[in-house]
């Protein structure tokens, strides 16, 4: 089986060569709940790997054009499309039909959890039915299943409208796929993997380097007075402020003899 990682936790693996940074990046970045996941999607993905063979193809961590959040791994092949949720918690669940309960420990009862997951399921394999069968034009049908990576997890079902499925279940259930009916061809297999696949960045031509524009060169009476008087800019800058302000004063001085004459 081919798989198509496009999860952050696969451009985080890439970008550190320590296991260790990977994991506290991921937990910092994302929550541990989504550590957790992904840890669990490993699993799945090694025993959907040891059953598919290279005609099926996993897309992990792909996103809907008007929804960012990453979904499951999504499986395709010749039989079809299947959207593997993976639930990486132990305990004692039960899916009536639509409804996500969660055993309580004090009473030892079900009760009904929140969010309900397996509505959750059902609405991102419906999300990705219409997403999949507008890019290829056919219909195609994504199939829920929720998968309990944790060998120590119960669940129990009553008519199910999402499929529970155990370690040992999913790799029964794995075997069994590629026995089904043929329903999407090559082409339309490649057409979605190459939808999905992230498209390399164009380069684009480096801009041509400006030239420093050259400085204005000082008049050459400056220069010349340059010779004499070591000033800097800021010196010369000074003393024509102080000639200025000796003028104008000698100015007004005499403007005041003028006045004052008769």
């Amino acid at each position: 089986m081919k798989i198509i990682d496009l999860s952050p936790y696969k451009r985080l693996k890439a970008d550190s060569k320590n296991d260790w940074l990977t994991k506290a990046q991921l937990i910092l970045q994302y929550g541990w709940k989504r550590y957790q996941v992904a840890q669990a999607e490993d699993k799945v993905l090694a025993a959907l790997n040891a059953e598919l063979d290279n005609r099926y193809v996993a897309i992990r961590g792909m996103t809907l054009p008007n929804d960012k959040t990453p979904l499951p791994p999504l499986v395709l092949g010749p039989t079809g499309a299947y959207l593997f949720y993976v639930w990486p918690k132990a305990g004692f669940y039960r899916i009536r039909e639509d409804q996500w309960e969660v055993m309580q420990r004090n009473a030892r009862n079900y009760r009904p959890a929140k969010p309900n997951v397996v509505q959750e399921v059902r609405r991102m394999a419906k999300a990705l039915t219409d997403y999949l069968s507008d890019l290829t034009g056919q219909p195609i049908v994504v199939t829920p299943l929720m998968v309990f990576a944790d060998p120590a997890t119960d669940i129990d079902a009553v008519r199910p409208a999402v499929k529970p499925l155990l370690p040992d279940g999913l790799r029964r259930y794995a075997s069994q796929i590629p026995q089904k009916k043929a329903v999407l061809s090559p082409t339309t297999l490649l057409d979605i993997t190459d939808a999905v696949r992230p498209r390399p960045k164009l380069q684009t031509a480096p801009k041509p380097k400006q030239r420093p524009k050259k400085a204005t060169q000082p008049p050459k009476a400056i220069k010349k007075a340059e010779r004499y008087f070591n000033f800097t800019p800021r010196q010369w800058l000074i003393l024509g402020v102080l000639a200025f302000l000796v003028l104008l004063t000698l100015a007004f001085a005499i403007f005041l003899v003028l006045a004052t004459a008769y």
